[in-house]
């Protein structure tokens, strides 16, 4: 059923291949990738409902329905679009063997690095999760300093008495 392969010039002395499939010892980094990827999922979907609530309660009626659109049209200008062609240049730049089409013009990916790319993949998804947890606490401050009441100087002086007695 399956070939036997030696005295290649790749392989040491006495090794033999077969064709066919390698085997696959990876259920343990599968599950843990689906864990992770349920995770991530689950939190994402999460913020849905809230978004929706935060962005119909921060303007005035008769312009919610134009913020909902204009929301939408900016995720999708911003984030939507220019992602697959970002992880597309991602998973370009990880290809290890290029096939050549009729007019000597690079075609598709034979062989990718597979160590690289995952890593590369889930770390640039990482880093823009990052961002944009940074800004989104950035945005919290912001909003938190703004409908925090200010105290006038005779105030704080007034709060500094009291806990000093």
């Amino acid at each position: 059923m399956f070939k036997e392969y030696s005295n290649c010039s790749c392989l040491s002395v006495g090794d033999k291949l077969s064709s066919g499939l390698c085997e696959s010892n990876c259920l343990l980094s599968v599950s843990l990738f689906l864990l992770i990827l349920f995770v991530v999922t689950y939190f994402e979907t999460l913020m849905a409902t809230p978004q929706l609530i935060i962005v119909l309660r921060s303007v005035k009626h008769e312009f919610q329905s134009f913020s909902l659109g204009l929301q939408n049209c900016l995720t999708k200008l911003f984030a939507q679009i220019p992602t697959p062609i970002l992880f597309g240049i991602i998973v370009d730049n990880q290809c290890l063997y290029w096939s050549q089409s009729t007019d000597n013009k690079r075609g598709s990916c034979f062989i990718y690095n597979g160590i690289r790319l995952p890593l590369t993949l889930f770390g640039s998804a990482i880093i823009v999760k990052l961002i944009s947890f940074i800004l989104l606490i950035i945005l919290f401050l912001i909003t938190f300093k703004r409908k925090s009441p200010s105290l006038t100087s005779e105030e704080e002086e007034h709060l500094i008495n009291n806990s000093l007695s």
